[in-house]
């Protein structure tokens, strides 16, 4: 897997390759977790114990 290094001067990073990077800690908050909704669907994006991220429906 190719690392991705991006600008961290903001929220909202940019990759070199012009793809939009988001922080996980400012994605997540402090619950370690957020609701994302895709194509009508509800999805939910965590961070487990272990640090790891898991994005179940």
């Amino acid at each position: 897997m190719e690392e991705t290094v991006c600008d961290t001067s903001s929220s909202l990073l940019h990759h070199a390759n012009n793809e939009n990077c988001i922080n996980s800690a400012e994605l997540l908050g402090a619950s370690g977790m957020t609701i994302i909704i895709h194509q009508g669907q509800r999805y939910m994006l965590r961070q487990t114990k272990a640090g790891k991220l898991i994005l179940t429906k």
